[in-house]
């Protein structure tokens, strides 16, 4: 089953099948300062909201750290070759068959390559930034991924698969493909199943009468995991939303549930929450709570993008003077995030690469005027047609403006004469987001 908390900044770190258990001590690292930021965070968030004048929507905010359904989550790599980005893309599209949301990876098919992205870009090109050089295997959580709370200020990975990038993917352990199917899911704004508050009550969290380990313990020994970084992965999560998980046990079959010793338990294997092998797909109710999150209905998916804005609108508009230094840096930073993750799309198509020159100075001073401009493509393949002049297409009535931004954009400051605004409104249904797009003739 999903999370229907949809929370602060996470970190997961995959763990081995319990078959694998005894056998083998994960090498996998977590970056430390991650897990002490992701408490401050979280601590920070919880106090703040009981200090302002309207709760519920700073709770909604810290809580809900969803995309607006139908978004186009755009992703990026830095390292690994285009045989592993395919195969990573392939995973992470299994949610789309729940979720009303697209993951668009920036496949150029004429260059075989998939959209990269570096320390060094002066705009970030992706919501979702993969890399393969840090330790472990985790995401950020949800639109969180944009804001990297726990990385600071500098451009970062949002998502990490260690060693992924090291061998050819036919010689990776088969576990990889669940290990992307979790983090994607966390990437969607999907807590760990195991977080459920029934498992809060379940975990050994002080060593027992007869002497039995604490959960920090096995940890400990079992993942070299400090307290911190137990509590970020395992504890339930003190911000909760309106409703509840979706059942009032944990879906044993989730992909987002661990499989770790039954020692951690007070009912050992007789507990609810354990389960002795990791699960290899999205179960039932996990593609349920998928569906919920993100649905498909048009009506729906503008009613709960529409939440998200009026929740943002309001907590943007309350005084902060009452929380202290840190708290205050939270609820900027989520702000922050829930107006970045709603910045307007551009895509920009050419036919002849004469014309590319030209489109990515528009893409340049896109990134600047505050839209995200993914990248550059060539169409002339695809047989696609446009008109005599340069058009800029919109399909929403509330993406005029957005729409009238870069022809403004294309005239004044690249000198190009004629421009045409045209409405698209025959896909205006299935567009839930301020998306525009520029078609050279």
């Amino acid at each position: 089953m999903l999370s229907k908390y949809i929370t602060n900044l996470a970190i997961c770190l995959l763990l081995l099948s319990i078959n694998e258990i005894t056998s083998a001590q994960l090498v996998d690292g977590y970056p430390e300062e991650i897990a002490n930021k992701l408490l401050e965070q979280q601590q920070a968030e919880t106090s703040s909201i009981a200090k302002m004048p309207n709760p519920e929507a700073a709770n909604f905010l810290f809580s809900n750290k969803r995309w607006d359904p139908g978004s186009k989550i755009l992703v990026a790599f830095n390292g690994g070759d285009v045989n592993l980005h395919r195969a990573i893309e392939q995973q992470a599209k299994l949610w789309e068959k729940y979720a009303n949301i697209n993951f668009d990876f920036g496949y150029d098919p004429i260059k075989n390559k998939y959209r990269t992205w570096s320390e060094s870009d002066a705009h970030r090109v992706a919501h979702i930034r993969i890399g393969f050089s840090e330790p472990g295997y985790w995401s950020t959580v949800g639109t969180d991924s944009i804001s990297n709370y726990g990385h600071g200020e500098r451009n970062s990975a949002s998502m990490n698969f260690q060693g992924f990038a090291d061998i050819p993917i036919e010689l990776l352990n088969p576990r990889w493909k669940y290990i992307v199917i979790h983090e994607f899911g966390h990437a969607l704004g999907l807590d760990h199943e195991h977080q459920h508050p029934i498992c809060g009550k379940e975990f050994r969290w002080e060593t027992g009468p007869n002497g039995e380990e604490s959960v920090y313990k096995i940890f400990k020994d079992w993942q070299g995991w400090k307290p911190q970084v137990v509590d970020i992965n395992l504890k339930p999560k003190p911000i909760k939303t309106n409703s509840d998980y979706m059942t009032q046990i944990p879906d044993k079959e989730s992909v987002m549930m661990y499989a770790m010793p039954a020692q951690a338990f007070i009912k050992g294997d007789k507990s609810p929450c354990f389960t002795r092998v990791e699960n290899k797909n999205i179960s039932k109710l996990d593609g349920l709570g998928a569906k919920m999150a993100y649905p498909m209905n048009p009506t729906e998916a503008l009613q709960t993008a529409d939440a998200y804005k009026r929740a943002a609108l309001s907590l943007a508009s309350t005084p902060l003077d009452g929380l202290n230094d840190t708290e205050k840096t939270v609820v900027k930073s989520r702000l922050e995030t829930a107006l970045q993750s709603r910045k307007p799309l551009l895509y920009i198509q050419i036919h002849n690469e004469s014309d590319r020159k030209e489109a990515l100075k528009i893409q340049e001073l896109a990134r600047e005027s505050g839209f995200f401009a993914p990248g550059i493509e060539n169409v002339s393949h695809k047989n696609l047609k446009s008109g005599p002049q340069i058009e800029v297409r919109y399909f929403r009535d509330s993406d005029l403006d957005s729409a009238q931004q870069i022809s403004s954009l294309l005239t004044n400051q690249l000198g190009v004469e004629k421009v045409k605004i045209l409405h698209v409104k025959a896909l205006a249904s299935t567009v839930t987001r301020n998306m525009v797009e520029v078609w050279y003739p």
